[in-house]
Parts: structure tokens; sequence; C-alpha cells
């Protein structure tokens, strides 16, 4: 999931505080982006796509864990919650992974 946070940083090239936008993909740091000078620091996209590929992996191999968790704390609360979440989880992961190819394709 790509996520940008909005923040006060100092600029080393306006030599002052100012705007700037932090961009995640997942847990990683992918870039940050001056807003006055456009000037941006973008890490390694090879490097960020193996360490997201790692943590999806992991997040997707832990599930099953995760939902025996759930059941033995109460099975009637995860038996509720079941439906929303069979039609919820596949839209999350379909929408970031769009939004990661979106990203790549701007680039």
């Amino acid at each position: 999931m790509t996520e940008h946070i909005k923040t006060e940083l100092f600029c080393l090239h306006c030599n002052k505080e100012c705007p700037h936008t932090i961009t995640y993909l997942g847990n990683h740091l992918k870039e940050v982006k001056c807003e006055e000078c456009g000037i941006q620091l973008e890490i390694d996209k090879l490097k960020i796509m193996e360490h997201y590929a790692e943590d999806f992996l992991e997040r997707v191999l832990s599930k099953p864990q995760k939902l025996t968790e759930e059941i033995k704390k109460g099975l009637t609360t995860f038996m509720k919650s079941l439906p929303v979440r069979i039609i919820k989880k596949p839209y999350r992961v379909s929408k970031e992974v769009l939004d990661i190819i979106k990203d790549s394709l701007r680039k």
C-alpha cells in the first residue's frame, strides 16, 4: 500500500524548514520530496520491491495463524466478521497491487 505523509522537514537545498511529502511503499520508505523546491530523495526501486515482496509474502503466510488465534478468542465474533472480511480483503489487496503498478508507471 502506498502512503503519503505531509510534514515539515529541513531542506538542505532551500536551507530552511518547509513542507515535504514522505512516501512509503508498505512499511518501507520510498521517497522524500520538498514541496517548495521539488528536490526529492528516492530510494532504489529494486530494493524497495524486494523488501515489499518479502513483507507481502510474510503477511500472506501469517494470515492462517492470525485467523486461528481469532477463532480461539471467540468463534461468534469471528463468524460475524467473516462475510465482510471475505469481501473487503481481496479489494484491499488488489488496491494495494494497483497502487504499486500505477506508481511504477508514473516514474
